[in-house]
């Protein structure tokens, strides 16, 4: 029998986690569009930490989610999103200068009507 770490385990299970982890990420973040409201890392991870969900109060848990839905976009319900960047600004005041973006269908380029019946 092979001898595994605490660290290798743990590591398992948070490779396991971060499908869910993203999507849970991404789920929040489209709520908060729908309701017109931007999204940032230090606010994403201060909703996870007040609603218990300990897995993502952090912020570097957060901004690696955040940031691979950023690069690949995210399935949710069988439609494509990516995070459209918003505006630069100060969640609130003495607060540092903060990127804010939305969480937006991500649609395809349209074809051409002659591409359509293959003219």
């Amino acid at each position: 029998m092979q001898n595994v770490t605490d660290t290798s385990i743990q590591s398992y299970h948070s490779l396991k986690s971060e499908g869910t982890q993203k999507l849970r990420v991404a789920v929040y973040c489209l709520n908060e569009t729908k309701a017109g409201r931007p999204v940032w890392i230090n606010k994403i991870a201060e909703h996870f930490m007040l609603t218990g969900q300990h897995d993502l109060a952090q912020k570097s848990t957060v901004s690696a989610r955040f940031n691979a839905i950023k690069k690949e976009g995210v399935v949710i319900d069988g439609r494509q999103y990516k995070l459209e960047f918003v505006k630069s600004d100060r969640p609130a005041k003495n607060k540092p200068l903060t990127e804010m973006y939305a969480l937006v269908l991500d649609r395809p380029v349209e074809a051409v009507q002659t591409t359509l019946f293959h003219l």
